[in-house]
């Protein structure tokens, strides 16, 4: 009956709206980070890192109020198990991320051309092997995740700065750490 409740609220479906278009703007984004300057010379990782970091500042800003701003399948479960989201929203949000990182993965290939979009496809880094590259993505997800239940903590009050600047900067952090070990782009057939 409480579900039924739910559903029929103007507030629930524009906190998955909510999920939808953050998770939009954000796959979008480090995807338009990770093409700048394929091709030449200026190729660098650095690049996705600090758009990821940057968007995730902007969109917890936007999104936070409404939706509490997620944007990731990951801390949504991590929300859910932890009980600071019910398993209603958790299910919607995660469905809402899916649906939002598919269409701009979709918008983005559909808009570029073939030979910029086989760069962005990322691998297991030619030192590295699949284990290391795992083991990075648990780390970098756990610091974040840390991150976020530290700066949505209440019992802080020490916390004067903006919860969206450690969460941006934790998503950076993450991403520039795993970023050496982890992933490559595929060869530039430009030379």
């Amino acid at each position: 009956m409480v579900i039924k409740e739910e559903l029929r609220r103007r507030r629930f479906w524009r906190s998955v709206l909510a999920e939808v278009l953050g998770t939009f703007i954000l796959v979008a984004i480090i995807l338009g980070g990770s093409c700048l300057g394929i091709g030449t010379s200026q190729a660098t990782s650095l690049t996705p890192a600090m758009a990821a970091g940057l968007a995730v500042v902007s969109l917890v800003q936007c999104f936070g109020e409404i939706s509490g701003a997620q944007l990731n399948p990951a801390i949504t479960t991590a929300l859910v198990c932890a009980r600071k989201l019910d398993l209603l929203h958790g299910v919607a949000f995660t469905v809402a991320q899916c649906l939002g990182a598919t269409c701009a993965s979709a918008m983005f290939y559909l808009s570029v051309p073939t030979s910029v979009s086989n760069q962005l496809v990322t691998r297991v880094n030619s030192e590295g092997n699949a284990g290391q590259a795992l083991a990075m993505e648990i780390f970098a997800t756990f610091q974040m995740a840390f991150t976020i239940f530290a700066a949505d903590d209440n019992r802080r009050r020490d916390i004067s700065e903006p919860k969206s600047l450690a969460i941006g900067f934790s998503v950076t952090a993450g991403a520039l750490a795993a970023v050496g070990l982890k992933l490559e782009t595929a060869p530039s057939t430009a030379a």
